[in-house]
């Protein structure tokens, strides 16, 4: 992490921190059986994508994981004065049935028009307007993070003051997951087209240590790690002198001393793993980057 800014909480320069946000949008269907669903959208679906379909009963929600299997340019929105365009797609559902069949089929007698009998199975003609939400993994790059918020940027803008799920993988590959609101977003050229910045408002509290343990990652500490790797590399280079001396004087020890030789030579290759990983923690607490000829002076 690179230096501080004056915020309520110090935010700070991330590198290769991915994260996920839950897009949800209405979506409408056009048929529906218990093996996948027909809908049409806003914006186009990848074949080979996987989103969860949320069906509205009542106060409560039927979640239908799928994979989309064909997707398609249907035409201009119905109604709409912007000209937007709109895509047919098809989910073949993936999750096992036993714990939602029940609450499908209410969905669908409470809602369907007209049955459909198909090489596949039976198909149902449903009208249930504003009844479906699609929820969607997008993708995003953490560029700065706090303890009360973050910055991303995605391919795809997020409505201003709403709440998102999102998650993130620290890069002690600990997962984080968030309720977050959108402050800002701002489209940018390139790549990641949208600059967001997002307020934390809900976490649990071990994601909250989690993001405490990131965040306050003790750049001292990992100094320490990096300067005491000498200890082990002099530990090698004694134990390779004093064997060497054996082999030398007796033949016999060769096949063992060769044996502990790759021993100690594993152990000290621990030892430069903890320094790079130490070193990664410098870098991401002060934004100093110390390999390759900026290394700290480990003879110190």
């Amino acid at each position: 992490m690179s230096g501080p800014d004056q915020r309520r909480h110090p935010r700070f320069t991330v590198e290769d921190v991915e994260g996920q946000v839950v897009v949800a949008s209405k979506v409408e269907i056009l048929n529906l059986s218990l093996g996948g669903v027909a809908i049409r959208a806003d914006r186009r679906l990848n074949i080979g994508a996987a989103y969860t379909l949320k069906l509205e009963m009542g106060d409560r929600f039927v979640a239908m994981p799928g994979v989309v299997v064909w997707s398609t340019l249907s035409g201009l929105r119905r109604g709409k004065g912007d000209g937007g365009t709109e895509y047919s797609a098809g989910l073949r559902f993936t999750a096992a049935m036993t714990d939602k069949i029940a609450g499908l089929m209410e969905f669908i007698d409470e809602h369907r028009l007209v049955e459909e009998h198909r090489l596949a199975g039976l198909r149902f003609q449903v009208e249930a307007p504003g009844k479906a939400v699609l929820d969607a993994l997008e993708g995003c790059h953490i560029r700065q993070i706090s303890r009360s918020g973050m910055l991303i940027e995605a391919d795809r803008g997020l409505d201003l003051d709403r709440v998102y799920a999102m998650s993130f993988q620290t890069p002690r590959a600990e997962q984080v997951a968030v309720a977050g609101r959108v402050a800002s977003c701002q489209e940018k050229g390139g790549p990641h087209r949208y600059r967001i910045g997002v307020a934390f408002v809900d976490m649990a509290a071990p994601d909250r240590e989690r993001l405490d343990a990131f965040v306050n990652s003790d750049a001292d500490l990992a100094e320490k790690v990096i300067l005491n790797d000498n200890v082990v590399d002099d530990l090698y280079e004694q134990i390779f002198r004093e064997l060497l001396t054996y082999m030398l004087e007796d033949p016999r020890s060769i096949s063992r001393a060769i044996k502990l030789i790759f021993i100690a030579k594993h152990l000290e290759r621990v030892g430069d793993h903890s320094a790079n990983i130490a070193e990664m923690v410098v870098f991401l607490v002060k934004g100093q980057d110390i390999r390759h000829g900026t290394r700290l002076d480990r003879r110190r």
